[in-house]
This record gives C-alpha cells, sequence and structure tokens, in this order.
C-alpha cells in the first residue's frame, strides 16, 4: 500500500477512535465500515493489512450499568420522598418557608404567618401596559387554612409517587413555590372591587366655567372629556379567577366609559351675561340675597374656541367682567350697623294731630332701600284717611287751616328729610311748605299732599339703608341706619335771603261786641331761605358744599276781627228856659 493510501486510511479511522464511537455505530447503510469503504474503492488491500474489527462490550456494559445505577437511585429519591415524614427541602406556600417540617410544624408555621404573607402579598391590576393599582390578599378576602396550606406543601413530594423524587431533588438545588387552596370572603371581596373600581376611576369631565378673582378681561371654560371605569363585577369575577387557579400575575381589566357633559354656551350666556348685582337685603325674608358677577362675552367667539380645543383641556374666554362692590359674606357683617343720620322734633298741637304724627311713623318704622332704590313719602304712609287711621287735625288748605284728615303728617316727613339731609343721601323731590314751620329750621321741611306734592329720596349707598321711627314723650325721632365708608359727616347751614312782613288786617264783625277784637287768622312772615349742605372729613376738613334748596314760604296777613262800634246817640234837645215870673207889687 502506497503511503498516501496509508494515510487516508488512518485519517479515516482516526475521528472514530477520538469519539469513542463503536464501529457498529458509524456502520453504513450495507454494514459496511468506512475501512471497508476506502479499500473498495482501492480495489483491496492485502489481507495483512487489513484492520482487525473487535465489539468494545466494556463501553455498553458501563453505559447500562450507569443507567441502571441512576434509575435505582431516582428510585430511591422517589422511595424516600414518599416515606418522608417532613415537607421537602426548599418547598415555599408563596414565601412561607415549609421545608424540612412536619405536618404538624408547617401548621403552626402558616397560622403564624398567614396573616403578614396576607397583607404583603399583591395582585396588581393593569390596562393595556399600564399598572392601575395593586390589591393585598388580605384585601381580596382572601384566606387558606392550615391544612391547605400544609397539603399545598405535603403534595409536592407525596403527592406522585414517580414525581416525588424528581422535585425531592430539585428542591435540594432550588426554590419550590407553591400555593394554598383559597377561601374567598364574597362580601369582602365585593367591597375590595368597588373600592378599587373607585380608586382607579379616570372620572369623566363635564363642561365647566370658572372666574378668576384677578381677572377682569375674560372666564375660564373646561371642555368636556370623557373618562373610563373598572367594571366592578369583572374585577370580582377576575380576581377569584386567579385564587381559583393559583395565579398571582396581573390581572387585566375591562372599563366602563363614561360620558362627559359639554358645556352649554347658550345656556351660560343667558345665565352670566347680566350686569353685577351686589348682595341685598331681601325684605321678604328678611335674610340677604348672593351677588353677582357682571359678565360679558361674544358667543360665536366663545363657541369656535371651545370646539377648536382638545377634550379636558381649560381655555380662556375673552369677556368683560363686573365685580359686585359687596359680597354677602361682607354685607353679614355690616348691614345697619352705624347710624348715618338722625333728627328729633317736638309734636304738639290738637290730640288729632299728635295721633296721626305716631301713625305716620309707624307706618314708615323699620323701611328698608336696597342701593339705587328710592323712597316715598305718600306711598310709604298710604291715604291719609279714616280707614287709614287718620283723625282731622289743623291743615293748611287754600292758605287756610282748616281741620283736614292726616293734618300734621308733614312733621314725619319734615323730620325724615332733615334725617336724610345728615345722611348725606340723595334728595330726589322736596317741596317747602307754603308757610314757614316752626318745628324744624327754615329750609329744612318737607310738605306732602295729594301728588304731586311728595317727599322722595334715594339710596345712593352701597349699602341698604334702613329708616327707624322712634316716639318719646312728645318727641318724634327719625333715624337712617346703614354703613358707613369713612368718617365724613353733613352740616346743614340755612341763611335767609329774603323777608316779607305781614299786614294787620281788621275786620268788623257784627256778632262781637262793639270794639271786641278776635284773631280769625295768624300771621306768617314770608322768607326765602337757603339751605347749604356741607360734607365734612372725620378731621373737620371740608370735601364739598352744595347749595340744597330754596325755600320760599309766603307771608300770611293776620285778620282780626272787631266787634262793629254802635252809631253815637243824637245830642238831646236842651230844655227851654224858665219864663220870668211877673212883677208885683205891694
Amino acid at each position: 500500500m502506497s503511503k498516501e493510501k496509508e494515510t487516508l486510511l488512518q485519517e479515516s479511522m482516526e475521528p472514530q477512535q477520538r469519539e469513542g464511537q463503536t464501529e457498529t455505530e458509524h456502520s453504513g447503510a450495507q454494514g459496511e465500515t468506512p475501512c471497508d469503504r476506502v479499500c473498495g474503492e482501492e480495489n483491496a488491500l492485502p489481507e495483512n493489512h487489513r484492520p482487525v474489527h473487535r465489539w468494545k462490550k466494556p463501553v455498553w456494559i458501563g453505559v447500562l450499568t450507569v443507567a441502571a445505577a441512576l434509575v435505582l437511585c431516582y428510585a430511591g429519591l422517589c422511595v424516600a420522598a414518599g416515606m418522608s415524614k417532613t415537607v421537602a427541602s426548599g418547598v415555599y406556600v408563596l414565601d412561607v418557608d415549609m421545608g424540612g417540617l412536619s405536618r404538624e410544624q408547617a401548621a403552626q408555621r402558616w397560622e403564624q404567618e398567614q396573616a403578614a404573607l396576607l397583607e404583603r402579598t399583591t395582585v396588581s391590576l393593569t390596562a393595556g401596559e399600564e399598572t392601575l393599582s395593586q390589591v393585598t390578599l388580605q384585601q381580596m378576602g382572601a384566606s387558606a387554612a392550615a391544612e391547605a396550606a400544609v397539603d399545598a406543601a405535603w403534595n409536592v413530594t407525596h403527592d406522585n409517587i414517580f414525581l416525588g423524587g424528581w422535585y425531592l431533588l430539585y428542591g435540594w438545588l432550588a426554590d419550590i413555590h407553591v400555593q394554598p387552596q383559597w377561601t374567598v370572603d364574597s362580601g369582602t371581596m365585593r367591597r375590595c372591587a368597588k373600592e378599587l373600581s373607585e380608586q382607579t376611576c379616570i372620572p369623566a369631565k363635564d363642561g365647566a366655567w370658572r372666574l378668576d378673582e384677578s381677572k377682569s378681561d375674560g372666564f375660564y371654560v373646561t371642555c368636556a372629556a370623557d373618562g373610563y371605569r373598572i367594571d366592578p363585577a369583572q374585577l370580582m369575577t377576575s380576581l377569584r379567577t386567579a385564587l381559583e387557579q393559583g395565579d398571582l400575575s396581573p390581572v387585566s381589566c375591562s372599563y366602563q366609559s363614561l360620558a362627559g357633559k359639554p358645556l352649554d354656551l347658550d345656556a351660560l350666556h343667558q345665565e352670566i351675561c347680566a350686569e353685577g348685582i351686589s348682595a341685598m337685603y331681601d325684605k321678604a325674608t328678611g335674610g340677604l340675597t348672593e351677588e353677582r358677577l357682571g359678565v360679558e362675552f361674544d358667543l360665536t367667539e366663545a363657541k369656535a374656541l371651545l370646539e377648536q380645543a382638545e377634550p379636558g383641556v381649560e381655555l380662556e374666554i375673552p369677556a368683560t367682567i363686573t365685580r359686585p362692590k359687596v359680597t354677602k359674606e361682607e354685607l353679614e357683617e355690616v348691614l345697619f350697623r352705624d347710624e348715618l343720620g338722625s333728627y328729633t322734633t317736638y309734636v304738639s298741637g290738637s290730640w288729632g294731630r299728635i295721633r296721626n304724627v305716631e301713625i305716620a311713623a309707624d307706618s314708615i318704622n323699620y323701611w328698608v332701600l336696597n342701593p339705587g332704590e328710592s323712597f316715598s313719602y305718600n306711598e310709604g304712609i298710604g291715604p291719609t284717611t279714616a280707614a287709614n287711621g287718620y283723625h282731622p287735625a289743623p291743615s293748611y288748605v287754600g292758605g287756610k287751616t282748616v281741620d283736614d284728615y292726616g293734618g300734621g303728617v308733614c312733621q314725619v316727613s319734615s323730620t325724615l328729610y332733615y334725617a336724610t339731609l345728615l345722611a348725606n343721601l340723595e334728595i330726589v323731590t322736596r317741596y317747602c311748605h307754603q308757610y314757614a314751620p316752626s318745628y324744624i329750621p327754615f329750609g329744612c321741611d318737607a310738605t306732602v299732599y295729594e301728588y304731586p306734592i311728595d317727599f322722595v329720596f334715594r339710596n345712593n349707598t352701597d349699602y341698604p339703608i334702613r329708616i327707624v321711627t322712634s316716639w318719646y314723650g312728645y318727641n318724634l325721632t327719625v333715624t337712617i341706619q346703614g354703613t358707613k365708608v369713612d368718617d365724613s359727616y353733613v352740616e346743614m347751614v340755612t341763611s335767609i335771603e329774603g323777608e316779607y312782613p305781614y299786614e294787620v288786617i281788621y275786620r268788623e264783625v257784627d256778632n262781637l261786641a262793639p270794639g271786641v277784637e278776635v284773631v280769625e287768622q295768624d300771621p306768617y312772615t314770608g322768607y326765602t331761605v337757603y339751605a347749604w349742605r356741607y360734607v365734612y372729613a372725620g378731621d373737620g376738613t371740608l370735601i364739598s358744599s352744595n347749595l340744597e334748596s330754596v325755600s320760599n314760604y309766603e307771608s300770611r296777613d293776620m285778620i282780626i276781627k272787631v266787634g262793629k262800634k254802635l252809631p253815637p246817640k243824637p245830642a238831646p234837645e236842651p230844655a227851654p228856659a224858665p219864663k220870668p215870673a211877673p212883677a208885683g207889687g205891694a
């Protein structure tokens, strides 16, 4: 054989020898050896150069021996596992180590550690790839009896004799975690599912609006957005199923859609677009009304902005905002707190006149005026008729003093007028008397009669005011109560710019004794009176001075009735002179 062929033969055999493989394992389909194949290609080799083939019986015997030994060892493990009186090493019920414990010891350990285990063992709730929340076994109402926990650990190596050996061996190398048969309290799990649903809820956003106290050029609108909520019934079913299957992997949740209610801009425009109104006194209830902001905005522009905005986004709507001067909270603290002005007059005259003054004063007592409201005295006291309780009393009618129902009510209106002047209120309508009154300074009275002779004033403050009348003896006091915002005060100054004296007129009458005089009409001097309203700051600094009124009082002559004098008696005729006696002689 040539050296090349010999080398080829060695190369073909060396791999088989290195790998320890038998000739039969590498024989061809026809039972040929590689050597035969090579030799066949080069015709036949000489006999003395052919390789000698021997079966390697010790290798097969070794393999079978090892396999038998392994089987016997595994069988021994299975028997050992099945015969063991303890839980296999490395066996945990969740994370409670039960390895090496007897059933009694395992039950005791479970009783000791179950509560803490239930608190620390959690199940995650997911939606897609997002983790929404976690819930503990305790919160779900899950628990396991000690016997169930021990059975779960015990059965790892004792339940199946053929697998027991494998788990016994595996437990020496790694931990084996099992779960017991769980018991679930349905009521607790139902409450848990409901709470989780509420906690993980993504609430829907209804369209809304709000005002920023610092802004006067706009307000904010929130666009409606839908929300989602976990279905509590489905969640309860999923959690229960996971426990029954011993699967504490994350639980996927399904959502219920929650629709957000869009903001009705038309209704909002109608609701809030108005002038700002301060809190006021509610005359019907005696309480206070809520203040209201004044808002004005372009509805078309607002709708366009809202349509372009993303759901849930808050955007600004341009608007003009006017805020009330007085809020309800502020008004509650200062309502009728201060005396704005007060005046007292002395009431005299007939019984009917005094009663009329009392009735009129009672009619306007505790009359309330909110800011901007006006008060008509004639409306306040009502018709001065007998049906309303008024009495006949002296009154001026056509320049004459006559008894008329309601005579004297002008003293109440005049006292009220002076109080409103001192309160620095706005006078709308005022008339002076025909003749200068005696119970109040000239120029500071206010007469009333039938329309249009009325006294009207307006509450020009930012707070409600109240008329309060009181009667002490024969003194009538009228007070204006309200809220002072500064320490200013008013003084009234009057000056007589013209004076018109009256004349005394005697009128002879037949029904008086001759020369007897009786005053038929009291006299009044006429005046032109200017009244000035001076407003001072608390430190006495003059703030303003205004001519309040010009009052023209007429004069009225004094009329005296005089009894006519009797005509003079005619002088008696003189008696005739006596005749002389005749002369005689003697």
